[in-house]
Parts: structure tokens; sequence; C-alpha cells
């Protein structure tokens, strides 16, 4: 018998739930009145099997947890629905109900997720994709998104009805496997949605150019001002085809010069494999720079424990050798060549320039790659994040002017770079005709100088002030990774004495978490979990050692400090039953 008081408490969870929700029965909206609980435990499995909601089963796209990374209420109300279900019955007209999802409410309410511009707010317009990558990051690995349905046009105009542009806050943004978003029928006219609502903002699309042809390259100039990344890989059709299964390869190569005719801005990426010869991926990047692309991007190729027999290979000789090539072939290219991870071959903190954009102010200056940034504005640069940071600290509306002092060799002088541009200039790569010069299309490339990653060194003064939180706190464990460890004593020994980062009477210890979860050669921070760092820490407490406090980098964990396969960082404190903060950092974006 099911007291009076816990039906009353169920009675006041679904009223409160549809103030929020609509719930749906068969497609259409029902308002429940009433709740029966079963009188069998043999019911309450038989209630499970019926009234668990459709969106909850795995052979469909589960939406409450695709959203689970920006808004984890939503699963968390799925969850309730399911769990009451299996203890009884909804009732609606006084007749039973099997529910089966929900939708919310004033959307209004819900429209305030940080998104800097609508088509970032829209996520992935297609989880589908026309070709097979064998250096592919999921090939293998469990699934730790949704594949999403296509985009809809419904849905776009839905979220740009409620996108803020000046804000730059929208309705949540589910969570799903990356696709080829040309693959989308409609992929056209939702970019026109999000032109419409952000006239002005550089519109960045990655493609495998499978969909490239001349008629949707025509439709893609009619966009402007577009950044498209272009997968390519290899510009022999054979190669290309065998290392991406792409039933389209030529069409990828071609690409590149029918972007380069049309106006449209690009950049060319390429995932080495160590099957293919390294004289195919420096003709791949002598081909891409005929066409001149902002940049030429050299991503460093990874495989997971999910894919190792298939893919494993020697990790630094290979990377060694890539790095190596790059250096080689840069001086005679007119493109920037970004290699990433760069902290994999860029280990210093310093700001050296990684590259200059042709027809950028900086390659009108006369810059170079190698050159030494040492003040921006009169202000001292110290490291390549503060040079990033004072390149990019500027007014939205523009125009922008900025002093530059660079050194090079022992020769030390200043230029003053300017992007005092109209819409009508050609300055193809950096800004081409029609691209209005504004924040999103001129200057996140920095004045055309190109900077990778660098280490935060406000990263120092953070972890002191998370100490000082903690008095009693003698011991404390640092987390890094094997390519942040270096900078990180580079810090220490450039500022870790100034008295806002110097930590007396605290001993520090610096560790490093394996990745158990995805294994392989993934040597990247933003890809721990929960379970890596628990695993790490009791490997330290077991050699005797116990912290005080923990200290890791935020930026494997998501804004409510859970990690893609959405755990709590909680769970680390919890666990090994030692004190835990996140140092916040920015993510690093490969």
């Amino acid at each position: 018998m099911v007291s009076e008081g816990l039906t009353k408490l169920i009675g006041h969870q679904i009223a409160n739930l549809q103030r929020i929700i609509a719930l749906e029965s068969e497609g259409a909206p029902v308002e429940i009145e009433a709740f029966a609980f079963h009188e069998q435990p043999e019911e309450a499995v038989h209630g499970q099997k019926q009234n668990a909601p459709a969106v909850l089963k795995r052979h469909q796209p589960d939406l409450p947890a695709m959203y689970r990374q920006v808004e984890p209420r939503l699963e968390m109300i799925s969850h309730l629905l399911w769990h009451v279900g299996r203890c009884g019955t909804f009732e609606a007209g006084g007749q039973p109900v099997r529910i089966e999802s929900f939708r919310l409410k004033d959307l209004a309410f819900w429209a305030r997720y940080p998104s800097p511009h609508l088509l970032d707010n829209l996520g992935e317009l297609s989880s589908w994709c026309s070709s097979d990558c064998v250096f592919c990051f999921l090939r293998g690995a469990p699934m730790i998104a949704w594949r999403r349905p296509m985009l809809s046009v419904r849905e776009a105009q839905t979220r740009a009805r409620y996108y803020a542009p000046a804000k730059q806050r929208g309705l949540p943004t589910p969570m799903a496997v990356p696709g080829e978003p040309l693959a989308n029928p409609n992929a056209i006219e939702l970019l026109r949605i999000a032109r419409e609502t952000n006239p002005d903002t550089a519109l960045d699309l990655t493609t495998n150019g499978d969909f490239l042809s001349e008629k949707m390259v025509d439709a893609l100039a009619t966009l402007k001002p577009l950044h498209i990344s272009l997968s390519l890989n290899s510009s022999n059709p054979e190669r290309r085809r065998r290392v991406m299964q792409s039933p389209r390869a030529e069409r990828g190569i071609h690409a590149a010069g029918l972007l380069r005719s049309r106006g449209i801005q690009f950049t060319g990426s390429i995932v080495p494999s160590p099957d293919e010869p390294l004289d195919d991926v420096a003709e791949t990047m002598r081909y891409l720079d005929s066409y001149h692309p902002i940049q030429i991007r050299l991503l460093l190729p990874g495989y997971t424990r999910y894919n190792a027999d298939e893919a494993q290979f020697d990790t630094d000789a290979f990377w060694r050798a890539l790095v190596d090539l790059a250096d080689q072939i840069r001086p005679e290219l007119s493109s920037p060549i970004l290699i990433q991870p760069s902290f994999y071959w860029n280990r210093t903190i310093m700001a050296y320039i990684d590259g200059i954009i042709p027809n950028s102010p900086a390659a009108h200056a006369g810059l170079q790659f190698g050159d030494l940034i040492t003040k921006i504005n009169d202000q001292v640069v110290i490291s390549r994040a503060e040079a990033v940071h004072f390149v990019q600290e500027l007014q939205d509306d523009g125009p922008w002017t900025v002093s530059v002092e660079i050194m090079r060799g022992e020769e030390r002088w200043a230029v003053t770079l300017s992007n005092e541009l109209d819409r009508d200039e050609d300055l193809y790569p950096y800004k081409p005709k029609g691209y209005a010069p504004s924040y999103s299309a001129l200057a996140r490339w920095g004045f055309g100088i190109q900077l990778s990653d660098g280490f935060d060194l406000g990263a120092l003064e953070r972890i002191k002030k998370i100490v000082e939180r903690h008095p009693r706190a003698a011991r404390v464990l640092l987390f890094t990774t094997p390519l942040v460890k270096d900078l990180y004593a580079q810090a220490l020994q450039i500022v870790g004495d100034a008295p806002e980062c110097r930590l007396p009477n605290v001993e520090v210890r610096v560790t490093m978490a394996q990745h158990n979860f995805w294994g392989g050669n993934i040597v990247i921070g933003d890809l721990h979990v929960v379970q890596d760092y628990i695993d790490q820490i009791r490997l330290v407490q077991r050699s005797g050692y116990r912290p005080d406090l923990v200290l890791i980098p935020s930026t494997f964990a998501n804004a409510w400090g859970m990690d893609l396969l959405g755990h709590s960082y909680a769970e680390i404190e919890r666990r090994t039953g030692t004190t835990v903060e996140l140092i916040p950092l920015q993510r690093i974006m490969v």
C-alpha cells in the first residue's frame, strides 16, 4: 500500500514539472491530471517497459543526454519521468496515457547560453559523413555523443528567433557527433539563416570537400564572409581516396581552386597518414599554397586504444619527422604553417611568431616567422599567451591599430599595424573583397600574426589565490600534461618568485594523469576524464604521498564541471578523500 503522502509528493512533482515542460503522448501534448501507483512489483517492471519515454531508448538519439554538456537539467527531468513511470501510470482525462517525450515551455527563459554567433548555436548541421577517414578520432571508440538527425530548417528558425546577437546568448546546443555539414540537403538555407542573424560575422565551416561542387561553391560565395576549413589531407586523388575512403576525392582537391576563384577565405588542413610517404605531405602543402589559403594546418595524427591495432605507430619519430618537414618546406611557401598540438614542437614560452598571413598588415610591415615580440602598445610581452591577449584586446567595432616591438637576432624595432580597411578592399587571403572589417573576420587573425597556443602566465597567480583559500594545505599536487610540463617550468623560472605568484611554506608537486580512457598516443589534457585523475591520485597516495590539496586544469570539464562522459569532477574528491580545486584556464582549440 502506497502512503497518501507519497502520492501527494508525486502529484506535486508532476504539477511542478508541467509548469516548465509540455508532456507528449503519441505525438500530441497531454496534461497529466493524476497518477496511480502499481500495486504489485510485477506491474512496476511492466510499467518500466511501457512508460519509459521513447527519448531514453538507446536505438534512438537520447535527446536529453545530448544536452548533458550544456544543460544537464534536461536529462534530470527525463530521468525523473522515467523513474516515476516505473512506479505507476500517468492519467489524463480519466484514461491512462504513456508519456513518450516532452517539450520545453517558455523558450525565452532557456535562451541564456553563450554562443559567439548563431551558427555556433545551431550545433552540428549533420552527424553523417561521406568519408570514413582512417585517422578519425572516433574510429572504433565508444559513443560519447549521439548522431543527431539532420538539423531542420524549422529548428534553425526557432533558434534564430531566440538568439540575441548583442548578448551572444541562445538556446542550449546539443552535443552531437560531428559530421559533414554540407551533407545536409538544407545546408545553404541553414547558413543563410545564420547569415541573416549575424550579417558581418565570418561563418566557420569545416568540410571534407566532397560536396564542394562548382554550384555549391557559387552558393557559398553569396554568403560571404566565410572561412572554410578544407580537410584535404592529400592532393593525390588515389591517396586521398585510400586515406579518407572518399567517394569524391577529386572534387575535394579541386575545391581549393574553386574557393580561391570565388574569393572565399579558407584553411587547408592535413592529417598525415604514417602509411603514406612524407613526400605526399610536402606536395599537398605546396598544392594548397598555390591557391593562397590563410594558413595550412598540419595536425599531428593520433590514435586511441580503441583503434590501436590498426593505427599504432611510433608517435615521437613520426611527429618529429613531420615537424622537420614543415621546417624544411616553410621557406618556400607563402602560407603560414600551423602545427597542432603546438605544445609538442613549440617548447618555448616566449612570443616568437609562428607565421605571417599573406597580404596582412604584418606581412606588409615585413614581419617574419621567428621574429620575437617584445612589446605591444608599450606593454612588455613575456609570453606568447600575453601577445595573443594584447593583440586581440580590441573593440568590436574597429578600426584597430596596434604598435608592436620586434626583435630579430640583435636587431630591435617597432612597427604600427592597422586594420583601417573597407569592405571593397581585396587583401586575399587576409581580407577578401566583400568581407567587412569586422571583429570576427579580422581581429581573430591578429593583424596577420600567427601565434600558436601559449602557456598562460596568469595561471600561476590563479594557483596562488586558490591555495590561499586553503591555509592548512602544505602539500599541493598539481596536474599538468607532458606537453605543458616544460612550459610550466619556464613560467616558474620567469615569474615564480614574483609576490603575486610565490607560495612560501607550500610544497608543490607536479604530476601527470595517464589517458586510461582514451589510451593510445593521446596527450591533450582536455581529453582527460574524471576516472583518469582518480587513478593517478590513488597511485600517488599508494606511494606514500598524501596531498592536502589537488589542483586540476579546468579545461577537461564543461561549465557544469563534468567531463565528456558526464561525470562530475566532484567525484574525484569524494572517491579519493582529497580536496580538489579546478584552475580556470582557456581550452586549447585544435
